[in-house]
């Protein structure tokens, strides 16, 4: 019984990531001398590593990722392209809404529209969706 009990809680706990904040800022002091495409994809590496560090079961976790490019959209000067490739642990939440299914659940050609927001002290992205 005691070790149904340790095997519950250690599944419990492996599901559930540590509450941190999200990280879609990027602090104006550490951009000094990036562009706005810089400033995204730095963002968007960051939510990335995010997911990636979430715990084996979470909600969104994955295992890698790879390919991020980042593509100014004509008339619209915050607002982003991102391509980006991952390798998913959970499918129905990466997969829905665009993207290749690959081996080894590499999800490649993930796209999404993104705008750029100068708050304060920082820089936020914002994710748009997957069209305009």
């Amino acid at each position: 019984m005691i070790l149904l009990t340790l095997i519950s809680l250690n599944l419990y706990y492996s599901s559930h990531s540590p509450i941190t904040p999200y990280p879609d800022t990027l602090p104006i002091k550490e951009t000094i001398h990036m562009t706005d495409k810089e400033i995204v994809y730095t963002i968007v590496k960051q939510e990335l590593s995010y997911h990636k560090n979430k715990s084996l079961f979470a909600n969104g976790k994955i295992f890698d990722y790879k390919d991020i490019s980042v593509y100014s959209v004509p008339n619209e000067p915050t607002i982003y392209s991102v391509v980006f490739s991952i390798q998913s642990g959970d499918d129905d939440f990466w997969l829905p809404g665009n993207g290749t299914k690959q081996e080894n659940n590499w999800i490649i050609n993930k796209s999404n529209y993104m705008q750029l927001i100068k708050e304060k002290d920082y820089y936020r992205l914002i994710s748009i969706g997957t069209g305009l």
